[in-house]
């Protein structure tokens, strides 16, 4: 008797699960490409944020074999519109000494955005140069962006004085 409700029991959890799974792959389907859809109207409407969860690494800190910071949400790269904010860790070698801090930061209305919203058949490819003529020591920075599908985010930092670096994230809507 323990053995047929046994049976019975493990009879039901498979069918239960089985066709639960049926339903969630066309649901995740369907999650995805709407996943996709309100990543690419983000990236058209030039109004987004990308959390970073890893990075400021240099070539030369991954050439000595450190590994991979893994790093507080508190650092980020948002656009709206006509305003980009950028806020990174850095950890490689700058060219020129200023009295700055050492992360990236930057909060400017002159930028150009190139690439915008060219999807390919892995995402989005995104490239963000800053034109800073202010300050004692102006510093032009470049971010190259490449956005996945899903939104995990991959990105390079370049400057005149500092050696590249890259960084992970996931692309969000900006807060409000």
């Amino acid at each position: 008797m323990k053995k047929i409700i046994t049976l019975m029991l493990l009879a039901t959890v498979v069918a239960s699960c089985s066709s639960t799974t049926n339903m969630t792959k066309t649901d995740r389907k369907q999650q995805k490409e709407m996943k996709a859809q309100n990543i690419e109207a983000l990236i058209k409407d030039s109004t987004f944020m990308i959390g970073i969860t890893q990075g400021g690494e240099s070539a030369h800190n991954m050439t000595l074999g450190l590994p991979r910071l893994t790093i507080s949400s508190d650092y980020y790269l948002k656009v709206n519109k006509d305003k980009l904010e950028v806020y990174l860790p850095f950890s490689g070698r700058r060219t020129t000494a200023t009295l700055s801090g050492g992360g990236i930061e930057v909060d400017t209305n002159d930028f150009v955005i190139s690439s915008k919203g060219a999807r390919n058949a892995d995402g989005w490819d995104i490239d963000i140069t800053t034109n800073d003529s202010n300050g004692d020591t102006p510093e032009n920075f470049t971010f190259y962006i490449k956005v996945s599908k899903g939104g995990s985010v991959s990105m390079g930092a370049r400057s005149d004085s500092r050696e590249a670096v890259s960084y992970l994230g996931e692309l969000q809507k900006l807060p409000k």
